[in-house]
């Protein structure tokens, strides 16, 4: 059944985030239950949430394939980047692109070139960044920026969309890769042009700089899952 639930984490959850636990839930409907329910204050907490009940009613009486792939331990945050969808994670890795490029963008004058690079991050991202994100990346430039020396700027832009997703991503356990295989695969950044290697630190950085994105940049519903 993928990863236990840590009922600690769930615990904590019915009393201080039922946003989380039911966006949790909701990732696994309808095709996987609810994990087993203890008895006592910790059922007294999920009670209190009506929309909570309803999601466990329908998540425990769906019957359950063994080959559909359940996932359920988001204690670490950046698993809940699954929570995202396609359209959500195709705008997340072209702001980070955007801020990686920022500088690039800000001395590229070329009318051809300005074209290419509006048409793939839209007005708006290429705005970002030129104000906030050739700021807000801070370091992390310095880690990423040169691991494209050739191609456009617009082709650069669209692989470390690519590579900047697929590296948080690749540290994913495998029940929860395959259980977003389909909005990933729906992504239409191009493959990247050679394999490339990101140590663990800059997995990190690159984490953290992704959740700042989400918590400045990003409707504040997605707070009570990434605060």
């Amino acid at each position: 059944m993928g990863e236990s639930m840590n009922r600690h984490f769930f615990r904590e959850l019915a009393n201080e985030n039922p946003r989380l636990l039911q966006k949790m839930m909701q990732f696994n409907a309808p095709e996987a239950r609810a994990p087993h329910l203890p008895e006592g204050k910790l059922w007294e907490a999920v009670a209190r949430h009506a929309d909570l009940v309803a999601l466990l009613d329908r998540t425990r009486t769906v019957s359950h394939s063994p080959q559909a792939p359940v996932y359920w331990g988001f204690t670490k945050e950046p698993h809940r980047l699954a929570f995202l969808s396609t359209d959500e994670i195709d705008r997340l890795g072209r702001i980070v692109a955007a801020a990686v490029y920022a500088e690039e963008l800000a001395k590229t004058v070329d009318r051809a070139n300005v074209l290419a690079v509006k048409a793939f991050l839209g007005s708006d991202l290429y705005g970002y960044a030129l104000t906030r994100g050739r700021f807000q990346i801070g370091a992390l430039r310095q880690s990423l920026v040169g691991l494209f020396p050739d191609g456009t700027l617009a082709e650069r832009l669209a692989w470390m969309a690519r590579l900047s997703v697929q590296t948080v991503r690749a540290a994913w356990p495998q029940e929860l890769q395959a259980k977003t295989q389909e909005a990933f695969d729906a992504l239409t950044w191009p493959q990247l042009p050679f394999e490339v290697a990101i140590d663990d630190g800059v997995r990190r950085q690159l984490w953290y700089f992704m959740k700042k994105i989400i918590l400045r940049e990003f409707d504040q519903k997605w707070a009570r899952y990434f605060g």
